[in-house]
């Protein structure tokens, strides 16, 4: 940890180690392009179905669903930015009251897995 948390509570030290990503993305690009891609060709698809349903030859006006592709790609793009804005202030909000109220936070008792099986018993009905 490095930086603003350098100075933590070592009562708290053990949820800032929980909540410290480390830098790391898991998510895909895949993952990240897709919806982006799938809000994009949606005006595509409803021209099509427009003219499909009207009996007129499905690639008429297709410039212009061509051209609303990269508004469909940028409007999910700032929606996705926006929303990783409000999912970073929610992670630094929730950081700072562990930090300035480490009596609620007391460190969880370290149990072994073992500690939870119990014993087997066979139910016959």
């Amino acid at each position: 940890m490095s930086g603003k948390y350098d100075e933590v509570d070592p009562r708290v030290q053990w949820a800032m180690n929980v909540l410290d990503d480390e830098g790391q993305t898991y998510e895909s690009q895949t993952e990240r392009l897709l919806p982006g891609i799938m809000v994009g060709i949606t005006p595509a698809f409803g021209n099509m179905l427009y003219n499909f349903t009207n009996k007129i030859p499905i690639h008429t006006n297709w410039m212009k669903a061509a051209i609303t592709f990269p508004l469909g790609f940028g409007l999910y793009a700032a929606a996705r930015n926006w929303k990783d804005g409000i999912r970073a202030e929610n992670q630094a909000v929730m950081k700072h009251y562990i930090m300035t109220h480490p009596e609620l936070f007391p460190e969880p008792k370290r149990v072994k897995y073992i500690d939870f099986i119990e014993p087997w018993r066979p139910v016959r009905y």
